[in-house]
């Protein structure tokens, strides 16, 4: 069965000293989070996703004045603290979406790498390169380090498949790190 893969980061990728910091204060944690679906269901799915988007930010997609195929918002701006205590319909939306691809035979996945090393020493691109082992937190500190080498470990999820990976606003830079990197 082949599968598609939906990737997207979250948290930016500089560095981050505390969120005192007037320079490296914006998050602790990067990483990648998105949804694998069966190819044979991508389509169906689509027409769900754009339905259901276009009934629940119909206010502001017609103040946009533009069509709701090319409308979008940033997941950032829309599940704030705030929205999700204020709007039931968000909270209703978000439960119907997880039930969705859960009852296509997709699934959601998310992997996150705490930020350790101080600004002189991060690198970017080496976040590409870690995987938490287990304790949920990497630190250089520890003795062997707590972040290895990954590339993505999608085999603890039940796929037996081909698998196509989508990746959000990828630009020539990010393609080129990804595949330098098993992507």
């Amino acid at each position: 069965m082949t599968s598609l893969a939906y990737l997207d980061e979250f948290g930016p990728i500089g560095p981050y000293v505390s969120r005192s910091d007037p320079k490296h204060n914006d998050s602790p944690v990067f990483g990648l989070a998105g949804l694998v679906l069966p190819a044979t269901e991508v389509r169906g799915f689509g027409t769900w996703f754009f339905k259901r988007k276009a009934e629940l930010l119909a206010f502001e997609i017609q103040r946009s004045g533009k069509h709701p195929a090319v409308w979008g918002k940033k997941g950032s701006s829309l599940y704030t603290v705030t929205n999700a205590g204020r709007f039931r319909e968000l909270r209703t939306f978000t439960s119907r979406f997880f039930n969705k691809i859960k009852s296509i035979g997709g699934f959601i996945f998310y992997v996150g790498i705490k930020k350790t090393h101080p600004p002189s020493r991060h690198n970017p691109n080496r976040l590409y390169a870690m995987r938490d082992n287990g304790q949920n937190s990497c630190s250089s500190n520890a003795s062997p380090p707590l972040c290895q080498p990954y590339s993505l470990h999608l085999e603890r999820f039940p796929i037996q498949a081909n698998l196509i990976l989508v990746v959000d606003g990828e630009t020539p830079q990010i393609r080129k790190r990804h595949v330098s990197i098993g992507f």
